[in-house]
Order: C-alpha cells, then sequence, then structure tokens
C-alpha cells in the first residue's frame, strides 16, 4: 500500500536526467494515479505514475510543459488514452455515487477504473486480500457503473463512476475533482495496490459473484454438460491469414467481412457441438456470450445477450457453475467461466501466447489442473477439438480414480483396506500423501 493522504511519497527519478523529484500532489485522472513531480536538477515539471495496477510493471509518465509521454511502446493501449486525456480533457458533468456502508478514519482505495472489462475484474479481486489482511482500515473500491454487483460484501465504501467502460478512456476533470474533496475528508488514504494479475490460489470467487464453484466432488452426479462462451469481436478462424484479416477488418471497420468471419467462426462451433453430440449421446451443451441470440441448432441451450447486466451475469455464472468444462477464444471472457466451471478448455491465438493463464482463474492445482485445464491452437480443426474433450470427459473417471487422493473412488478402496486390517494383521497399509498405497509384510 501507499500512502497518498497525507501525501507523502518520496520514490521515483527524473525521467529525463534521473535526478531526484519532489513530489507535490496527488492527481486521479481515472485509470492511472499520478502525483504531481518536480526535478530538482533540471526542474522538469511531470506527472508520474504511482507504481500500482498495470503501472506496478509499465509506468507512463507526462511531460506536464509539452504532453509528451514516456512509456514502453508495448503498452500503447495504457498510455495514449492519457496523453490524449491531459491534451483534451473531458469537462462534462460526472460525479461519481458515493455508497457508504461504514464509515472509516483511515481507509484503503483500490481503483478499479478502466475501459476494458478483464482489468476492471481483475483489480476488483485484489479487494478479498485487503478484507482479510487489513480489517482496521476501511476498504473503498472505485468502479464503473454495471460491476456493483461484484463488489464483496465488508466493503466499506462503493464508489461508482456512472459511465460506460468505453468513456473511461478519457481525463475527467470534474470526476477527478470530487475524488481529491472526497479523499481530504479521511485523517488517512492508502492507495491499494490493484494487481493486474492477482493469485487466484487466493481468492474465493464465491464471495464476489455469490455463486458456489463447481463441487468436483460430486463432478460424476451432475449430467455432463459443456459450456461454449461465444463472442463476435474474437473469432475462431482457420489459419494465421485469416486471423490477420480480421484484425484489419476491424481496425479499418469494413463490417462486410467481419460479418463473414463471425459467420465462419459460428460455422465452426457448430460442427464441434455436432460432432460431440454424436461423440457423447445426450450430452448438455449450453452457449453463452455476447451476441445475437437464436443463431444456433435448436438444441443447444442459447444463453446470448447483445448486453450485459448484473441478472444476466450472475445467471451466466450460475451456468458455469454445472459445467464440466467451458470452451472459449482466449479473452477476458474467460475470467468468470473458468473460475466457476470444473475445467476448461481455450483456443489460444498465435500472437497471445505470451498472454497464457492471464485470463484464466481457475484455482486447481497440481495434476489435476494440468488435466482440466487444457490450451490449444486457436486453428485447430473443430473435429480435433471435439475429439480432445471427447478424450478428456472419456478418461476422467480413471484419472480421478487414480490421480485424486480426495477421490470417492479411493475413499471407498482405503475404507475397504483398513476394515480388512484385522483379517491381516501381519499386514501394514501405508497411506502416503499422494493416495498411494503400499503393503509391507512384517518380519
Amino acid at each position: 500500500m501507499i500512502l497518498v493522504s497525507p501525501f507523502l511519497y518520496s520514490g521515483g527519478n527524473c525521467p529525463a536526467c534521473g535526478g531526484k523529484v519532489v513530489w507535490n500532489k496527488l492527481r486521479i485522472p481515472g485509470i492511472h494515479v499520478m502525483g504531481e513531480a518536480t526535478c530538482t536538477l533540471c526542474h522538469t515539471e511531470w506527472l508520474l505514475d504511482l507504481p500500482v495496477g498495470h503501472s506496478l510493471h509499465f509506468p507512463v509518465h507526462l511531460k506536464k510543459e509539452d504532453g509528451k509521454i514516456i512509456a514502453d511502446k508495448r503498452i500503447r493501449w495504457y498510455s495514449e488514452p492519457l496523453a490524449l486525456g491531459w491534451s483534451h480533457p473531458d469537462t462534462s458533468p460526472l460525479i461519481p455515487q458515493y455508497i457508504v456502508h461504514k464509515s472509516y478514519s483511515e481507509i484503503i482505495l483500490l481503483n478499479c477504473l478502466d475501459y476494458l472489462y478483464g482489468h476492471v475484474l481483475l483489480k476488483l479481486l485484489n479487494a478479498s486480500g485487503y478484507l482479510r489482511e487489513q480489517p482496521n482500515k476501511g476498504l473503498i473500491v472505485l468502479i464503473p457503473q454495471g460491476f456493483e454487483w461484484l463488489v464483496p460484501d465488508g466493503v466499506a465504501e462503493c464508489w461508482v463512476v456512472p459511465r460506460k467502460l468505453s468513456e473511461l478512456k478519457k481525463w475527467n476533470i470534474e470526476l477527478e475533482n470530487s475524488l481529491l474533496n472526497r479523499l481530504n475528508t479521511y485523517a488517512k488514504v492508502y492507495l491499494g495496490m490493484a494487481y493486474s494479475h492477482p493469485n487466484f490460489e487466493e481468492i474465493n470467487i464465491q464471495e464476489y459473484t455469490r455463486v458456489k464453484p463447481f463441487d468436483l466432488s460430486a463432478y460424476f452426479d451432475l449430467p455432463l454438460h459443456l459450456c461454449f462462451i461465444w463472442r463476435e469481436d474474437r473469432l475462431w478462424l482457420g489459419n494465421s491469414w485469416q486471423e490477420r484479416i480480421h484484425h484489419y477488418s476491424r481496425i479499418l471497420k469494413l463490417k462486410w467481412i467481419e460479418k463473414i468471419g463471425i459467420i465462419y467462426s459460428r460455422s465452426r462451433y457448430i460442427k464441434c457441438i455436432k460432432k460431440l453430440q454424436k461423440n457423447i449421446p445426450g450430452i448438455k451443451i449450453t452457449i453463452i456470450g455476447l451476441g445475437k441470440k437464436n443463431l444456433f441448432p435448436k438444441d443447444v441451450e442459447d444463453l446470448c445477450q447483445l448486453s450485459l447486466d448484473p441478472h444476466t451475469e450472475k445467471k451466466w455464472c450460475e451456468v458455469y457453475a454445472q459445467s464440466h468444462l467451458v470452451i472459449g477464444i482466449h479473452g477476458s471472457n474467460m475470467l468468470l467461466p473458468t473460475a466457476h466451471s470444473a475445467g476448461f478448455v481455450e483456443l489460444l491465438p498465435s500472437d497471445r501466447q505470451g498472454n497464457m493463464t492471464q485470463d484464466i482463474a481457475s484455482t486447481l492445482q497440481g495434476k489435476t489442473a494440468w488435466y482440466l485445464g487444457r490450451f490449444v491452437e486457436a486453428t485447430l480443426s473443430p473435429q480435433k477439438l471435439a475429439n480432445i474433450i471427447t478424450e478428456m470427459l472419456h478418461h476422467y473417471p480413471h484419472f480421478e480414480s487414480t490421480s485424486r487422493k480426495d477421490s470417492q473412488v479411493w475413499k471407498e478402496i482405503k475404507s475397504v483396506l483398513i476394515k480388512s486390517r484385522g483379517a491381516y494383521p501381519d499386514t501394514e497399509y501405508i497411506f502416503d500423501e499422494n493416495s498411494s498405497v503400499s503393503l509391507s509384510e512384517n518380519q
């Protein structure tokens, strides 16, 4: 955590000459949390990112004199909106809705603002740690509208910015002034780190969605259920050339090419579904995501919607929690599905290899994580994908009985062996932590 009120931050150096900087005051453009600072050597005035959120690894610095940005070229999605916001600030009226559950004199501000859905959600998932480790300080979450339903119990205050995600790229002057004035009413304000990739093993997703994830101990009690995650802006295509064409058609806004890509991607989903239905008769299949409804076979449960709302998202989570596998293209669309389902298969595009696992919220560990979590090439054919899924489901009973120490089959075997001790007094039964058994004769 970083103490920002009173503003006594002393880290960092001048991006131009490396000299020591003197920090003057806090600034909150929106996504970024920054400080005004002056170099003691070259006297350049800066807006410097504080090391939270994505700025922990990719800080963005802005020279006040000319608005010049110093940042890693790989994160233009993060730095360019800031530069544009500085040169063309948004002066429209914008005041957050301040929802107070419990008052504290010392608070932690967790800034979850972002214009990308997955980034907002990942930052919000940091709340668990602060609620658990800092019970004497009030946690305040700053979120865009639409995320209120995901705020966990125990949060002291929820500050909701009434704007669409796409509008949060802007630097809104009234929003910043309102936030800074509000922060001045507390004795001490700490800035939460808002890690962009929190440790999911320490997060209970049920605290956020109020939906209990799939219980692996009940794996065989539920009818086999697959859930495909659909999105019309990231498609399942046949080769790298098709992926490039789709990419540039979106940049150039060539709608007719985009439409062809959507139709082709949907046809691949349908082929995979039909192959699965042939391989596993009676299997239940649901398709969920943002897009037009009723474009898939009638024997598929179609829960697609053109827009999101809390009721729909929670209903989707309930379906994920009943799914043995969720299947979808890499992206933020896989976060909540993998947090709730038993397992997943992700189609990973070649240009996203470096982002592997960033969108996976599964808490499975050890061999079970390897078995129930698969990454495949995004250009894989529908037939091959269907065969992989079929094999995963077909062989899981054997895997579960031989590899999981909490396996129901293993528990039954262990129970029988323990009961039989009286019949074989000279045999020693050794149960180790990996659920293996060895029999040794006492000499």
